[in-house]
């Protein structure tokens, strides 16, 4: 099967917080821990757009991670997946996610996530996993801006 571009997985959600309170939390690319508590550990190499980490979960998987871009003024993170190892990333060979946040007039921020990647084959079984850690992302912020 030929190899194709393809939505992975979006969610958006609401986070009852200004945008200024969420940024630090969210591109705090060195502590992904953070926004997925399955993170065991996360070493970096370099710092800013550019960088690369290394993420370790609990379970023993390693993927590599390159920050793609982190530009406050327009409320957009994105970072792409160099290598994810055994994760069950079946049939996609590369991967981008993007996440932009939004301003909105009663004080609260629409937070999107979305992802991309080049398919060889089913994509359902990402698709679920990447809305899954999407949607808890979006959880642990709204725990964090909280407190």
């Amino acid at each position: 099967m030929d190899e194709y571009r393809v939505q992975l997985a979006w969610v958006t959600g609401t986070i009852a917080a200004p945008v200024e309170d969420i940024w630090d939390v969210l591109t705090d690319f060195a502590h992904p821990q953070r926004l997925a508590p399955t993170i065991a550990h996360c070493s970096m190499s370099g710092e800013g757009v550019g960088a690369i980490r290394t993420v370790q979960s609990s379970r023993g998987l390693t993927i590599h991670e390159r920050l793609l871009e982190c530009d406050r003024a327009t409320g957009c993170f994105r970072y792409e997946v160099l290598d994810s190892g055994d994760m069950p990333f079946a049939h996609i060979t590369c991967y981008e996610c993007t996440v932009t946040m939004t301003s909105q007039s009663d004080g609260t921020t629409d937070i999107t996530w979305s992802s991309v990647g080049n398919a060889d084959g089913p994509i359902e079984p990402i698709a679920e996993f990447l809305g899954a850690l999407y949607r808890r992302a979006n959880d642990n912020i709204r725990t964090i801006v909280a407190s």
